[in-house]
């Protein structure tokens, strides 16, 4: 299995003395309409296609209550709730055709981990100029309580998982 390494564990000073530490595993694949083009040189000319679906997940302290205020990609906001996970999260490593190689997007952990699941593009403007430009210059970025702490969850870059084919 292989890990991708789209991890990027960051902390952010928050209310109390001792912020949780917050991991943040993103990933999004491309959804292109018909038949997905093989690797190669031709792949870089990209058609066109429908939203991209992400996959994104975040590990907190185990044991604790966790929620998530709002969630932002590449910029845009958008509402979003929490959904428990177990590990490893793993997915097919081709959408189009079942292989049985699997992607590891999250290891094994001890920790809780919840998947981001986004809900509808919202107008946001976070009020705390650090949480903006945390968006400003992240692709993932969200706002996460864990026991009426506050914390953000942020990764750089996004990683791309090969194209699926859409309608």
């Amino acid at each position: 299995m292989a890990f991708l390494g789209a991890m990027a564990t960051f902390t952010v000073m928050t209310a109390c003395a001792e912020p949780p530490s917050l991991a943040a595993f993103g990933y999004f694949r491309q959804i292109l309409p018909g038949i997905p083009a093989a690797p190669g040189p031709a792949a870089g000319n990209q058609r066109p296609g429908l939203p991209p679906e992400y996959f994104l997940y975040v590990e907190v302290a185990p044991g604790g209550r966790a929620s998530v205020d709002w969630a932002a990609i590449r910029g845009e906001y958008y509402s979003a709730s929490l959904r428990r996970v177990n590990t490893p999260v793993l997915i097919d490593e081709d959408a189009a055709v079942p292989t049985g190689k699997k992607e590891t997007l999250v290891p094994n952990s001890r920790n809780d981990v919840y998947q981001v699941v986004l809900g509808d593009k919202r107008a946001g403007n976070p009020r705390d100029e650090k949480a903006a430009a945390l968006v400003r210059r992240n692709d993932f970025a969200a706002r996460i309580t864990t026991d009426d702490t506050h914390a953000y969850a942020v990764v750089k870059t996004l990683t791309a998982l090969r194209p699926k084919a859409g309608m």
